[in-house]
């Protein structure tokens, strides 16, 4: 079964801990060591570095384990044997539409991914998302803290929004077994109308859509989400 799925967290989400395994990387095969140097000669961006790859998680703690990785055995893995499911974030990043007023309607943030990224190329999706950075050498755990803070770096990055003029709160987590990732699942909400946003390497185009006419809007301009963006929104009931 090839379609991303949500994982409720419930009222203990932010009490979530992110155990990082101690043991160490496998050796990088010659296979993907190829395939790796032809992707870059594809997309010169592309950069190896330490990543945090998911293994398995406990929803009664909860709590997830991890473990460090790179970023080229995941880039270069095949769809047939995956080895390595990226652990991410995704953000629903909502404003009201009118200024002063928390309870008017609100619009949602989709954007349209560079044709320069490796997964997903030209798609769109929820924004902000991207996966999570392998911290300091020696952590052995994060906490639900640690990663918001890596939302409001992709918030920053992603959108060019302040991320200190948000609230975020985790609820989710989502597998996307064709990426393949495991990512936690974030509700970004500003306080403010929509502000102006910049198109950045990530997205070649942002656009804020009302929540009550997400599913038209999708629909009337052939726009197809990503499959976790698809799921979450389907588990929020917005399509």
């Amino acid at each position: 079964m090839n379609e991303a799925t949500v994982i409720e967290l419930g009222a203990d989400a932010s009490s979530l801990i992110v155990h990082i395994d101690a043991s160490t990387p496998r050796a990088i095969s010659p296979a993907i060591e190829t395939r790796w140097l032809s992707l870059c000669t594809d997309n010169p961006r592309l950069f190896n570095g330490r990543i945090l790859a998911f293994l398995d998680a406990d929803l009664a703690a909860p709590s997830v384990r991890v473990c460090i990785d790179q970023y080229k055995r995941m880039a270069a893995q095949t769809a047939q044997a995956p080895e390595v499911i990226q652990f991410g974030v995704t953000g629903i990043l909502t404003a009201p539409l009118a200024a002063g007023d928390p309870e008017s309607e609100h619009a949602v943030l989709i954007g349209q991914r560079s044709n320069q990224t490796h997964v997903y190329p030209s798609q769109w999706e929820l924004a902000p998302s991207g996966g999570v950075d392998a911290p300091p050498e020696g952590t052995s755990s994060l906490t639900v803290r640690d990663i918001a803070k890596q939302v409001e770096k992709e918030l920053a990055e992603e959108t060019g929004f302040d991320p200190t003029e948000t609230s975020i709160e985790p609820i989710a987590l989502c597998n996307d077994p064709v990426a393949p990732s495991m990512d936690v699942v974030f509700r970004i909400r500003l306080h403010e109308p929509p502000p102006q946003h910049t198109r950045t390497w990530e997205y070649d185009s942002l656009q804020w859509v009302r929540i009550n006419d997400l599913a038209g809007h999708l629909r009337d301009r052939r726009i197809k989400l990503i499959p976790p963006s698809a799921a979450v929104t389907r588990w929020l009931g917005w399509q």
